[in-house]
């Protein structure tokens, strides 16, 4: 009985001490000068001199960063480092090594970080919670996802084509949430399609290993876009249970069976 209590206490503790560091870390962040937590942010990145803040003898000031845009209290409120020649991105190659996102400046509203080869995890509960848009689209990134503490005003978030794992809490979404990208990762389990926000319009699960019986009968009205592709899901579905304003829907490489009506 003993033996039992202690175990309990040391359990309890250990949650403690877990939530206290992560407070802690919140705070210390938020108590931070932007230009030290972008300094952070960037601090495993290999080459990021060439291409985003300059060196450590000549660093640049964060108006000057490569796709770094500020407010006017020079508070950082977007982020786009995209690998392409993009009109509106910063066009910026082929960056690797380890991004530390729980760095992100806490003013931040839109984070592109994407097609590259980057390493890191996700804490979604440290990211800003002012975020509209996360698109770590094609990168290194591994871990699990808790999606379940998402900031709340959260439009749209994408980390398809990345090395995440474990299961997905679908249920329990921002409901300002829009779009939801977590295609060709290594995500496994169930899901529940049951109680996605009211304001989806994108979900993309396709090439992961989810399985399990999928329910179609009851999706947002809003939803466009589905691809559920490329997974172990089985069910049946009814034309008329979609929503109206479903426009693709891809189930190939499933054992989801149904049919489709399409008007001539």
């Amino acid at each position: 009985f003993v033996d039992l209590l202690m175990s309990l206490h040391v359990e309890i503790l250990g949650v403690a001490l877990c939530s206290v560091d992560s407070s802690l870390g919140k705070l210390e962040r938020d108590s931070l000068p932007q230009q030290t937590l972008m300094e952070l942010l960037v601090e495993e990145i290999e080459h990021k001199s060439d291409w985003i803040c300059g060196t450590d003898e000549d660093p640049k000031e964060l108006t000057e960063w490569r796709g770094v845009i500020l407010n006017s209290k020079k508070e950082v409120i977007e982020i786009s480092w995209f690998d392409s020649s993009t009109s509106g991105m910063a066009h910026i190659p082929n960056l690797h090594g380890r991004v530390n996102l729980q760095w992100i400046p806490p003013t931040t509203e839109i984070v592109v970080i994407s097609t590259h080869f980057l390493k890191g995890e996700i804490d979604v509960s440290v990211l800003p919670r002012c975020l509209q848009t996360f698109n770590l689209f094609s990168n290194n990134l591994s871990g699990g996802l808790h999606l379940q503490y998402l900031p709340e005003r959260i439009l749209v978030f994408e980390v398809s084509q990345n090395n995440i794992e474990g299961t997905l809490e679908l249920d329990r979404l921002p409901v300002t949430l829009q779009c939801l990208g977590l295609s060709s990762n290594k995500f496994s389990g169930c899901v529940n399609l049951s109680h996605l926000p009211n304001a989806l319009e994108a979900l993309y699960l396709s090439s992961n290993q989810l399985s399990g019986k999928v329910d179609l009968t009851h999706l947002p009205e809003s939803l466009s876009d589905l691809d559920l592709s490329k997974n172990a899901f089985v069910g049946e579905f009814v034309y008329d249970d979609l929503p109206v304003a479903l426009v693709q829907l891809d189930i190939s490489e499933t054992n989801l069976i149904g049919n489709l009506y399409v008007e001539k």
